[in-house]
């Protein structure tokens, strides 16, 4: 896979008018110069988190180079260590699916159990990188469930992909991969003082 260059979105500190492009927030750099800002890359073992801090004058976007790929990728074997890889939805804790119906069916209920402060978050479009935050997080109600082929199953499974999911009493994990091609979607949960929370979601987008 081509590492595309990173486009990272910071908050705003003016009104600055957003375009929806494929449902996430996207701003044109070719209409700015700017100061390129101080990037502050920091991983932390012990939990396998990211922060990405970020310094600028009155400025609302810049390129970088940020290689975020072995980011995720530690972060998704942390989730499937030990674990076997399952596609039986009913294989799924009663809570995480009631938790996981509401949180893709309430666009507050979904903000309020996302680590914003330690997601490893990113949308991959070909030549660009979203790096995803508060700032321009774009509600989901995609529903990984109906991709699994079960008995009660109400959609064709999709063809040409191998997906499945990874689940502990506190940790739960699922990813799309084409066969013999790329991961499409990387997404993980993890139960933080009794919440669910998302700390992992990468799509691929191109």
């Amino acid at each position: 896979m081509t590492v595309p260059k990173i486009q990272i979105i910071y908050p705003m500190k003016n009104n600055v008018i957003l375009i929806f492009v494929s449902s996430v927030f996207i701003i044109s750099c070719s209409n700015y110069t700017e100061k390129k800002p101080l990037v502050e890359l920091q991983v932390n073992e012990k939990s396998d988190t990211v922060i990405i801090n970020t310094k600028t004058e009155n400025r609302t976007i810049s390129d970088t180079t940020i290689n975020v790929w072995p980011l995720i990728k530690k972060k998704a074997e942390w989730f499937k260590k030990g674990v076997n890889p399952n596609t039986d939805l009913n294989d799924i804790p009663n809570n995480f699916v009631t938790f996981y119906r509401k949180f893709i069916s309430d666009s507050v209920f979904q903000r309020q159990h996302i680590d914003f402060k330690n997601i490893i978050g990113v949308i991959s479009q070909c030549d660009t990188i979203i790096i995803l935050s508060t700032s321009n997080w774009v509600f989901t109600n995609w529903d990984f469930m109906k991709f699994f082929p079960i008995n009660n199953f109400t959609e064709s499974p999709t063809t040409g992909m191998e997906n499945y999911f990874y689940k502990t009493p506190n940790k739960f994990y699922y990813e799309f991969k084409e066969k013999g091609g790329d991961l499409i979607y990387q997404t993980g949960f993890e139960l933080i003082k009794g919440e669910w929370m998302l700390t992992l979601y990468y799509i691929f987008a191109c």
